[in-house]
């Protein structure tokens, strides 16, 4: 394992924030192409908005066919309006960013849906129960875990 992982993975194990879940549908969106040189540095908010706090730590999900955990990360920052709705049929809520550091890139080796379905501590995450609920998705304590634990074998 790289120190750089290592420093990581004691970084996101020592924390006791709160565990977030951002889903990104890699049809909609070039995140696999710039994965190695651009991670996402916000991610679009509809839920939870007023709970999520600088210091939270962040879950990327990829969906689709290959769907997993592609990066781990922080919270930036408290979550903030980006700019009010326009156009038709646009509410006058503002869109809600979370400003992200995802300082662990899992591109290379990705925790795959897979072998989380397989693991019961992951098994009551709504990720899996109601994967198309809006963004960020409630993570438990116990199934980060099994993701760290995923992260840290791969090395």
């Amino acid at each position: 394992m790289s120190s750089t992982t290592k420093q990581a993975l004691q970084r996101l194990e020592g924390s006791t924030a709160a565990i977030w879940l951002m889903q990104c549908n890699p049809r909609l969106t070039e995140i696999r192409a710039s994965s190695r040189t651009a991670l996402p540095d916000a991610w679009c908010v509809k839920r939870h908005t007023k709970e999520i706090r600088r210091g939270d730590r962040i879950v990327l999900w990829l969906s689709g066919a290959d769907a997993g955990v592609y990066a781990l990360g922080e919270s930036a920052a408290d979550v903030r309006p980006l700019r009010p709705r326009t156009g038709e049929g646009a509410g006058p809520w503002p869109v809600i960013r979370a400003s992200l550091d995802l300082f662990l890139d899992l591109f290379d080796r990705p925790v795959k849906r897979t072998v989380l379905n397989a693991d019961p501590r992951f098994a009551d995450e709504t990720i899996l129960r109601q994967p198309f609920a809006a963004n960020p998705h409630r993570l438990s304590a116990i199934a980060f875990d099994a993701i760290l634990e995923r992260v840290a074998r791969s090395g």
